[in-house]
């Protein structure tokens, strides 16, 4: 069970408490953590408990939007990240033995791809502008690569004006169709 305790006067910082199942290696385990910290994991539904209240636990999905939202902002300490981590694990499937470290390599990864991916989309229109004004077309002309080679096109692939020619039949360069047997 997750829970984050306000400051009292006996401990002025806010507290993120871990309370661990019964059979497991530890026990409870309380994390000092920035009002920032808080702010983002009680958005997330994370509860925050007084004195004196019964602690009710966040839920996995909770826990990891807001792990998500302190990745992004780049808050809180590795510690306690590893903390909610290893207590999702325990309290969730118990079979994510690696998932903190496989989790934000995803992440990176899938932002990496995303980005490659703009990336892509910029420079593929800029080269098939490039393309069109190589060959003499009109600007609203809407290009799309074969998958043949074409030495004599300035993309090296066939090219075929989509909106004249929705078959593909034609390559504006050598003349021949998208579909060769």
């Amino acid at each position: 069970m997750i829970y984050i305790i306000p400051p009292v006067p006996k401990e002025p910082n806010w507290r993120i408490r871990v309370e661990y199942p019964e059979g497991s290696l530890r026990t409870t385990k309380s994390l000092t953590i920035s009002e920032e910290v808080a702010r983002v994991l009680s958005d997330k539904g994370v509860p925050v408990v007084l004195l004196g209240m019964q602690p009710v636990g966040a839920t996995e999905s909770a826990l990891i939007d807001a792990l998500d939202e302190m990745d992004r902002r780049s808050l809180g300490s590795k510690r306690m990240i590893k903390e909610i981590f290893y207590t999702i694990d325990i309290l969730g499937e118990g079979s994510r033995f690696l998932l903190p470290q496989v989790y934000w390599d995803c992440r990176r990864a899938w932002k990496s791809v995303t980005e490659a991916q703009a990336q892509y989309e910029t420079l593929h229109a800029e080269l098939m502008r490039y393309a069109a004004t190589k060959l003499g077309l009109s600007n609203g002309v809407v290009l799309v690569e074969g998958p043949h080679e074409c030495i004599k096109s300035p993309t090296r692939s066939c090219l075929y004006d989509h909106d004249a020619d929705r078959c593909h039949e034609g390559c504006l360069v050598c003349g021949e169709p998208e579909e060769r047997k």
